[in-house]
This record gives structure tokens, sequence and C-alpha cells, in this order.
């Protein structure tokens, strides 16, 4: 199921695409969200509110978190919506894929489906209502609410569907990308529905032959891209690209199926999606990979799917150089109720380079530990291993004088080890998990050497840039590790209240708090790192009176005890900027932060400095170019 979201202003200038430049890609360790559980089943999505961030995801009933950043978010109770009951369009589930604020309403539509005897089942797209603040959604004029809805000519329960699907908007539009069964290899279609119709049902009209044309319900549609330049609904404005951006398919003509997901790129979201091919290999530059199937339990190999782009403060309409991309992932042999929601950190930039050990993405290959046991792999969602390092990165693909490595497992020993160019995992008790890249057999500018080692003592094969194996056997050199400045943070940090659930103690905080305070607002953000005009805040707290307060440009904390560091703060106003006071409520006796100077009637103590209101108010100006049709 995939939908997406892009809100700006309408600008008469427009941009457009960069004359493809080549690309630097570099990609992060996976993240574990959540998992494992059957919960994953369609892209994860944002809405960036102004005080608060939502997120969605699912399986037939959709669940929701909300927090002050995508670090900090924590599950909201209940389903946010939930399919329908009998034989109804969304019998079967009602997954949101899209959301849109509209003042104080918040409007999003969710992928349904009906007559689900899997594989076969019947899509369509519908339209819901929240009016408390993304917490749960309505379905106005049930069951008249539908908004996309196959031709009835398509009558093969294989090739009847239009859903899936990500909304967007750009300028005076609102656009609604959707995958269609009956097009040939399952192509994307879009419709539109004009901002100032909100997109409720009867509004929407289908992109059919150049032009936008056709109903909404029942109407034919023509696809906008192959399922090579587009292969699903995802959508995302690039701000350092300069484009839209979205997912191609990637082939494996060998195994005959899907292998992973490309980059493609449109400037103006419609008419010219085409997959970013990387010079040196003539192939799709992979973002992501696997090896596996949607026959489970049962399949060897692994799966990914559902892939979105969410930008690293939360924002799932516009992403910069740097990003998060979000996927479902099932491991080797598990089954679809053993699935993770991960995500990795994504840097994609334009170079000058024409060397090929610079255009060919680069994957990170990091060490994880459990108990004697250590695993050096680029993916993994084993709670039980805890992240050590990244030593450095392997191509996504081949590259000359590259060959194979393969990521294996020595069950009898609980042994993890790579192994290069032998896809067998050098045969005997040993499992094949996957390949996780190429490692190159010669230096080049900016590498590393690695070595494979052997702990005989605890049965443990692991990588080391050592030669000597820190004092273990050296096998033999396994290869040239790219290396790479680390992925950038942020330049800004969420600044968020939460109130105690069974006492009177309000917390402004950046970090992640105890299950026990209950989140209530994000008031904006911090500078990350120190700025002129800027002081370190402090995040404090006084144990005889049970109260957490903030505490500007000391760091004994008024003598109090120190959580540490959060951020800092502006002593002067600037763009985009809004006051922030310190307030106290004595009878309570508790320190609270607060964007009203009169503190809500308590104590006002002092104005504390200026936060920002958004990150993006700071870090960029985003005008997007409006669809030329």
């Amino acid at each position: 199921m995939t939908l997406l979201l892009i809100s700006t202003s309408a600008r008469a200038d427009i941009h457009t695409t960069d004359a493809t430049p080549n690309l630097s890609i570099q990609i992060g360790p996976v993240e574990v969200i959540r998992g494992p559980d059957d919960t994953t089943d369609n892209p994860f999505s944002t809405l960036m509110g102004d005080t608060a961030l939502h997120a969605y995801v699912g399986n037939a009933a959709t669940v929701g978190y909300t927090g002050g950043s995508l670090e900090t978010l924590r599950p909201m109770s209940g389903n946010v919506i939930e399919g329908g009951t009998g034989m109804t369009f969304d019998s079967c589930g009602a997954w949101l894929n899209s959301v849109w604020q509209d003042g104080a309403l918040i409007r999003g539509w969710y992928h349904a489906e009906t007559a689900c005897n899997y594989p076969e089942t019947h899509k369509s797209v519908a339209y819901a209502e929240s009016y408390d603040g993304g917490q749960t959604f309505l379905k106005p004029n049930y069951p008249n609410n539908q908004v996309i809805t196959s031709p009835a000519t398509y009558t093969d329960p294989n090739a009847d569907d239009e859903g899936d699907q990500h909304v967007i908007q750009i300028g005076d539009y609102l656009y609604l990308y959707f995958l269609s069964t009956h097009q040939p290899s399952w192509q994307i279609g879009v419709a539109r529905s004009s901002v100032a119709d909100k997109g409720v049902p009867g509004t929407w009209q289908k992109y059919n032959n150049g032009a936008f044309t056709q109903a909404g319900l029942g109407g034919e549609s023509s696809p906008i891209a192959s399922w090579t330049n587009l292969s699903t609904s995802w959508v995302s404005y690039n701000t350092s690209l300069n484009t839209y951006i979205g997912f191609s398919g990637v082939w494996d003509p060998v195994a005959n199926r899907q292998k992973g997901f490309g980059l493609s790129a449109s400037s103006d979201g419609l008419s010219d999606w085409t997959t970013r091919i990387n010079p040196v290999t003539g192939q799709p530059y992979v973002l992501l990979s696997y090896e596996g199937g949607w026959t489970r339990p049962g399949d060897p190999h692994d799966l990914i799917a559902y892939p979105s782009f969410v930008s690293t403060y939360g924002d799932s309409n516009t992403v910069g150089d740097v990003f998060w991309l979000y996927a479902m992932a099932i491991n080797p042999g598990e089954g679809f109720d053993q699935r993770y929601l991960i995500r990795r950190k994504i840097r994609v930039t334009p170079t000058a380079s024409s060397a090929p050990v610079d255009l060919v993405p680069r994957i990170a290959l990091s060490k994880y530990q459990n108990l004697d046991d250590t695993w050096f792999t680029t993916t993994t969602t084993d709670p039980g291993y805890q992240v050590q390092e990244t030593i450095g990165y392997l191509f996504t693909d081949q590259v000359a004088n590259s060959i194979a490595v393969y990521d294996c497992y020595i069950e009898s020993w609980h042994d993890h080890m790579l192994v290069p160019n032998d896809s067998t995992c050098a045969g005997g008790n040993v499992s094949y998990l996957r390949q996780i890249g190429w490692i190159s057999t010669v230096p080049f500018t900016n590498s590393i050497q690695v070595y494979r080692c052997w702990d005989a003592a605890i049965t443990n094969h692991f990588i080391s840039t050592d030669p000597a194996c820190a004092g273990k056997q050296t096998e033999w050199p396994m290869g040239y590790l790219a290396t790479m400045p680390p992925l950038p943070h942020n330049q800004f940090v969420a600044l968020s209240t939460y109130d105690h659930i069974g006492q009177q103690d309000t917390w402004a905080t950046t970090a992640n708090t105890p299950p026990a305070y209950a989140f209530q607002s994000r008031l904006g953000y911090l500078f990350a790192e120190q700025q002129p005009n800027s002081v370190p805040v402090y995040d404090c707290y006084i144990d005889f009176w049970d109260d957490h307060m903030l505490v500007p440009g000391d760091a004994t904390c008024d003598q109090n005890q120190s959580l540490g560091l959060m951020g800092y703060l502006s002593s002067v106003p600037f763009s985009g900027a809004r006051p922030i006071y310190r307030c106290f409520d004595a009878p309570a006796t508790n320190h609270f932060m607060s964007l009203d100077a009169s503190c809500g009637g308590k104590t006002f103590e002092w104005l504390a400095g200026y936060i920002a209101a958004q990150p993006s108010t700071i870090l960029y100006s985003v005008y997007m170019p409006a669809l030329r049709r």
C-alpha cells in the first residue's frame, strides 16, 4: 500500500531537474523500529505538524505514533482506523497511507481491500477525516467514501485493482499516485483533486492519455511510467537534487525476480520518470536489495518491501541530501508474522567525480556483538546483537577488481562469518544468509584493508583492520573497504513537553522519557551545536521536589542534578523563531516551559530565549515545481 503527501506553497517560477548529474550515495546501517510482528504491511508515512509529529503503518488496521521527533515517537492507543464488516469495500482492512493537514482537520486516504482470498483481493482507495489531531479517523458518508476504483470492465480478480496509493500536494492540486494491477506489469497511475475541493469523494480525476479527464470512480487511466522507472507510488521532493524522487524496480534476469529498489527521478512528478542509471555499472543506483519472494514461510532468502522516504526531521513530503529510508524487512526463512519495520540513513549528493569507486553506492559494514559471537554485516534485525561500530563500506554493485561478499552462519558454533567470492559459504555445515555487497581486491583512494580473523578459543570468526587480528589467528586479507565521513546528525533537536501520568511534573526535554511521562506537544527546535548568540540548555532535576526543569547557561543546574546538555537556545530573535518562557507552578512545585508569556496563569520566571518553530524555516526555503498539466 503506497502513498505520499507533499505540502508546499505554489510559485510561478518553475524548477527543472538538474541534467542527470552523477550521484554519490552513502547508505548507513540498519535500525529496527518495530518487530518482529505482522504489522508492517504498507509504507511508513508521517505528518509533520506544528506541535507534533505523527506516523502511521499498519496491516488491515492502521496503528499510529506521536511525538516530537522520529527518535521520540511512541505508540498511540488503539487503532487509528480499521476495516469495515460484511461485504463492504474495506471489509478486509484499511491501510492509512497518507494524511494532509487542513487547518484543525486532518484529511486522510486509505488503501481498502475486500474479497481477500490472498493472493487474490480487490483494492480501492477511500477517504477519511480526523477531528482529534490524527489519533483516530472517521469515514464520512461511509460506505460512499471511495475516491479511486478500477473500471468495472476489469473482472479478473488478479487484475482489477487500483490502490496502494500515496497523496502529495503540488501547487493548487492534490496528486494521488496509485498502483494499477490491470496495467501491464502493475504500473503506476495518478489522479488529482484541487486543493479547494479538499480531495473528498467525487472530486478526483484520473490521468489518461495525456490529460486528467477520467473520473476517479471507475474511470480509465494510463500509466505514467514503466515498472523499471517507477515501481511504487511513493514520491517525495528532494531539495538537493531539485527533483521529485521515487523507487524504480531492479530486476534480476538470472533469477527472474525483483532484486531490489533503485532511485528514479522526475522534473515535474508526472511526465519524465526515469530510473537513475549508474554510469559505471550501466545499472540502477541500488538503494535496497534482497533475494527472496512472497511465498513465505519457507523461502530461504530475505524480503524487503514498502519503502518510503522521510526527512531526518520526519517530513515525508520533502527530503534533503540526507534522509531516512524506511521499509518492511523479513529475514531468510521467516514468515509474514515476523516482519520488521527498519530504516537506514541515506546521503545522496551530485558529484563531479567519474571514479567508479565514488559512483557505485556504498553500504555500511558494521560490527555487532552478542556474547562471544562477533557479526560483521550490512543487515541485522536481531535484538540480541548490539552495534559496536561501522568499520567501512562495501559496494552495492560490482566494480572493477571487486568480489562478492556473503553473510554466513555456523549454527553449531553460534558463529557468523563473512565469506568472499563463494556463495556456498565454504560448504559443510555453514548456512547462507545473504550476499551483502562487493569488496575491492585492490587499494583505492580513501580505502582501508581488512582481514578475516579466527578466535579458536571461542569459535568466533571476525573482521579486523589489524593485520595481526589483535593477537588471534589471521586467516587471510579480505580486501579493501571504502571509508566515508560519518552520516551527519540533525542541526536541530526537538524540544517537547511531557506530563507525568500520576503526579504534577512537567518535563521539557529532547530525550526519550520513561513511559510514566505522556507526550503533550513539541515546543520547537533547539540548535544541536553552538551558534552565535546562543547559550547551552541543560536538562535538570530537583530531587526533593521530583521536579524536572530546563536551565539555560548553567551546567550546575542551579546546584541541582544535571541530566545532560540538550542543545542551544538563541538569546536573540531570528526568522522563524518563537519566544519560550520558563514558568513555575508553586503549589505543585513544578517548573515548566511555555510559549505563552502568561504561563497559563502560573508564575512567569523569565524569557528563556528563542526557539525555531520548524527546522525547515532555518535550513532551507523550499519552492516545489508545479505540475505543468
